[in-house]
């Protein structure tokens, strides 16, 4: 393009040695509520441009309209959670969840009866799951409403680990040994079991784009399965197939919803995709095709 000009800026440092080292420029980005996102220099070296023939620009200082929160002291071991609609901080100390505005002042606080290990806010930014994983116990709390009260208990295999549904009215726990996983209704106070479960994390437990059916990664004897729910349906079962898989990994839907795509083992690199009536529509595998499959994203 005629008349363009294309800048790298570099860092000219002198070594332990006594020559010069060439490094790259660290910037520090900074988010404005206010306005558009700034950027400032962390060091003020000598910075050259390297460019023949061509002046350097000026670099752009605007931290003097920078708007910044007031500082608020907190511990290493803090939990903190920013709400899905990013209106709202949750920050867990103690025996206590405080909920702050972006400017760090205080909106709501709540008691809890052990120390938070955990915060998840719900989909709708109402609602706020707190982890008391010690006494084997979830709390839940509402923003907009102070005196409602919510507290969850397993007393078959306790509870190690808990997901928000993306209804924002329905949460899954998970047992201690992944016994099982267990979903409560916050609406009706009903509850379902899950049975063998591997992981509530984003691998283990995934949802489609539209929230309406889950596929849970499932083991028991040694074989693995899939499971799939309907979440409209109070996570009533839809589908229940085995899987050709080692050890799975990972499950994940499509963009579509038409597919399911099951990670095996890192010592297998064996990648499946599953229609979600458990038909296998495809197969990657690195020792078959000399491939060595490192990640994937859908």
């Amino acid at each position: 393009m005629a008349g363009a000009c294309v800048w790298r800026w570099t860092l000219r440092v002198r070594g332990v040695h006594g020559e010069n080292e060439k490094r790259s420029l660290p910037n520090i980005f900074f988010a404005d509520f206010s306005g558009p996102p700034i950027v400032a220099e962390k060091y003020t070296p000598t910075v050259m441009a390297e460019n023949v023939g061509a002046e350097r620009p000026p670099v752009p200082n605007r931290l003097s309209s920078m708007v910044l929160s007031k500082v608020v002291e907190v511990s290493s071991n803090a939990v903190i959670k920013w709400s899905p609609d990013g209106t709202k901080i949750a920050v867990g100390k103690g025996k206590r969840l405080v909920i702050r505005s972006p400017s760090m002042d205080i909106l709501k606080f709540f008691n809890c009866v052990g120390p938070v290990e955990s915060i998840e806010w719900s989909p709708d930014s109402q609602l706020i799951l707190t982890g008391i994983y010690q006494s084997q116990m979830v709390q839940v709390w509402n923003y907009s409403d102070e005196a409602w009260r919510c507290k969850i208990t397993d007393d078959v295999g306790g509870i190690v680990n808990a997901r928000w549904s993306p209804c924002s009215r329905m949460l899954v726990t998970m047992a201690d040994f992944n016994l099982h996983a267990c979903v409560w209704s916050l609406v009706d106070e009903s509850k379902s079991f899950i049975p063998h479960p591997k992981s509530l994390s984003k691998t283990g437990l995934a949802y489609t784009r539209d929230g309406r059916f889950a596929a849970v990664l499932q083991r028991k004897s040694c074989k693995d399965t899939l499971g799939i729910f309907s979440v409209e349906e109070d996570w009533k079962p839809v589908r229940h197939f085995d899987v050709a898989t080692q050890d799975s990994a990972a499950v994940s839907w499509s963009p579509s919803n038409e597919a399911l795509c099951i990670i095996d083992t890192p010592l297998t690199y064996l990648v499946l995709i599953y229609s979600p009536d458990g038909a296998l529509l495809k197969q990657f595998c690195a020792y078959v095709l000399c491939w060595t499959l490192k990640s994937y994203t859908t």
